[in-house]
């Protein structure tokens, strides 16, 4: 025992019972005090000692695995409109205290109110262990360790676990159809997140979808819709909050509607004054249909079914909207259109087409843009002045029987093109009250040229080369075409061969053409046939030899010859729409040989003839369109032409 003197304070509660106050000061270790009582020469007493303990300090150590974000649980999860779905499902995160000291006891707390002045922490009842898991987070929440050694304890550092609150999608609110290239919003109810994202998907409701660029706001408007009319397309959001999983909406179906489109509406024309008019018919629209009239084609009303009667018609259609209206009882000239809506898109309306009431109808005048026509091709006739509807007739020859023209019933008719002359005029009637028919107008087809072959007053043998005529002959030799050719004649003359180089001779037109001025040596001499439409054909040529003859002594010395017409034959007009002609030259009597074959060598036509039928024969009248091999045959001459039927 040791002394430690007399540092110590007494209050006396009475002599015999002082008490006694001692203060240790710092201690470093465990200590016993007692006290030493002693009177004068009396022995002394020491009193009972006392144990004061000393504990060290513990280390608190330092909490890992805070200071992280976890969603906050869904207690029962969220449908679109935040009602209970599924089980629980919780967040959990393992704390763990590092280096506290050895024997130390550990106490963990929690604060949801780290920020105010004054937290509040809480024991975690049970958490003594060094790790805590600490789960079912609704909002952040801080972490701390109590260690206690002894009497001594201290404070682990502190750490914070984030909450994120789930996302919750929320209904979508948006119209079930949009017009192609219209627009259409949508907008998402009460969700819960940080961002949301709709989503589009052109296949199915179950997708796949994916994001459209920049729709990122509630509400969001989708503007020039361009997804096929008459398809769909599927919407949903996607809300998403920090890393929680992501919730979406439901599915919502969009119909996109076509643009409507009015049609044609045909009917209408001039009825009797007994009021029955006929059938309205629409075609080419898109939408649905109500038919409307008007008196004025101004004001438009909406047209009665079976059941109604406007003031000035009745019908017997069943309903207005059909693609078929019928009209009757017309009193009063009256217009009808279509009103055209499809689906959300605006209306829009057809063409108009009026019923005219009248008494008798009026013929008016047929006049046509040319009355002459070259074959193949076609003109338009006009009438002008008519009441009441037309039909257009033709008659071909010989002109006695007329039939309908059903390609137009309009005032303008385009003929198309034509072959053969042909009559025109227009019936027009009203009803079964009045029929009249229009002037007739004639359209002029010129016929195709044909060409006939050249015959000569004096012939030469073959190789009359050796035996011309002297260009000083007074024999004239004298050069006649055929009966029986088309077009306008022109001679022609050529000295370099039977198929070129030949130009007009001038003022030479005639059936005949009495050779002058030749060239010495071959000359050509053929004729062109021309129609007014300006379309030519030639015959086959002839070849007349001419030399200078000497002079003795004031005798001509002439040999008057000329050659016979060489085997020719041409093919005219090619290509053809109707049939060709042959046109043969020859001196022969012998019959001719006609063999026609297609280009894969099928003989599909034969004929023999005489040579003056030879001249004008006609073919290939019922030939199917293609290219043809024509072989002309005579003894031992032979031609082979090529022709092409249109």
């Amino acid at each position: 025992w040791t002394n430690v003197g007399t540092l110590y304070t007494q209050t006396a509660v009475s002599a015999l019972n002082p008490v006694l106050t001692y203060d240790t000061g710092a201690l470093t270790q465990s200590t016993w005090f007692r006290v030493l009582a002693s009177n004068g020469v009396c022995s002394s007493v020491a009193s009972v000692a006392v144990k004061i303990t000393v504990s060290l300090p513990p280390t608190p150590g330092t909490i890992s695995g805070g200071d992280v974000t976890v969603c906050a649980p869904l207690a029962t999860g969220f449908d679109v409109t935040g009602a209970a779905l599924t089980a629980p499902i919780t967040n959990s995160t393992t704390l763990s205290l590092n280096g506290v000291s050895f024997g130390a006891v550990i106490a963990w707390q929690k604060c949801i109110n780290y920020t105010a002045a004054t937290p509040t922490w809480t024991a975690i009842a049970g958490a003594t262990s060094s790790s805590y898991i600490a789960s079912a987070l609704a909002v952040d929440t801080w972490y701390r360790a109590l260690v206690t050694n002894g009497a001594c304890s201290g404070y682990s550092n502190v750490v914070k676990i984030t909450v994120t609150q789930p996302a919750k999608a929320g209904a979508t609110t948006c119209a079930a159809t949009v017009c192609l290239g219209g627009d259409i919003s949508f907008t998402s109810a009460a969700y819960t997140g940080g961002t949301i994202q709709w989503q589009v998907s052109t296949t199915s409701a179950t997708g796949p979808f994916t994001n459209i660029s920049g729709a990122t706001s509630s509400p969001y408007t989708l503007t020039g819709v361009s997804y096929p009319a008459l398809s769909k397309f599927y919407i949903r959001s996607m809300v998403t909050s920090g890393s929680c999983t992501a919730a979406y909406s439901a599915v919502k179906t969009i119909t996109v509607n076509p643009l409507s489109v009015g049609g044609t509406v045909t009917g209408g024309g001039t009825v009797c004054n007994s009021g029955v008019a006929g059938t309205l018919k629409l075609a080419g629209n898109t939408g649905t249909i109500q038919w409307q009239y008007s008196t004025d084609n101004s004001t438009w009303s909406n047209a009665p079914s079976a059941t109604g009667t406007a003031a000035t018609f009745t019908t017997t259609s069943a309903n207005s909207t059909a693609a078929t209206y019928i009209v009757a009882n017309v009193t009063a000239n009256t217009y009808f259109r279509a009103l055209v809506t499809s689906g959300v898109c605006s209306s829009t309306v057809s063409n108009a087409v009026e019923y005219v009431v009248a008494s008798s109808a009026t013929a008016g005048t047929v006049s046509a843009a040319s009355t002459t026509v070259c074959s193949g091709t076609g003109t338009t006739l006009t009438l002008s002045g008519s009441v009441g509807a037309i039909t257009w007739q033709k008659s071909v020859s010989p002109f006695t029987t007329w039939t309908a023209v059903t390609t137009s019933v309009t005032p303008t008719l385009n003929t198309g093109n034509l072959t053969a002359t042909t009559h025109y005029r227009a019936s027009v009637t009203i009803g079964s009250c009045s029929v009249v028919t229009s002037n007739e107008v004639v359209l002029t087809v010129p016929l195709a040229p044909v060409a006939k072959a050249i015959t000569a007053n004096t012939t030469t043998p073959s190789g009359a080369v050796a035996q011309p005529i002297c260009t000083s002959s007074t024999t004239a030799k004298i050069l006649t075409i055929g009966s029986g050719s088309v077009g306008a004649i022109q001679w022609q003359v050529s000295t370099t061969s039977a198929t070129t180089g030949f130009t007009d001779i001038a003022g030479q037109t005639g059936t005949s053409y009495t050779i002058s001025s030749p060239s010495i040596g071959v000359n050509y001499y053929r004729a062109s046939f021309t129609n007014s439409c300006g379309v030519s054909v030639t015959n086959v040529a002839i070849a007349v030899y001419y030399t200078s003859c000497l002079t003795d002594g004031g005798t001509t010395n002439v040999v008057a010859k000329s050659e016979a017409a060489p085997f020719g034959v041409i093919a005219y007009p090619s290509p053809f729409t109707e049939s060709f002609n042959l046109n043969l030259t020859t001196s022969s009597e012998d019959k001719v040989q006609v063999m026609v074959y297609d280009m894969i060598g099928k003989l599909i036509d034969q004929k023999e003839v005489s040579p003056s039928e030879a001249t004008t024969l006609q073919v290939g009248d019922r030939y199917p369109s293609g290219v043809y091999n024509v072989i002309v045959t005579q003894g031992e001459n032979t031609k082979t032409l090529r022709v092409i039927k249109r």
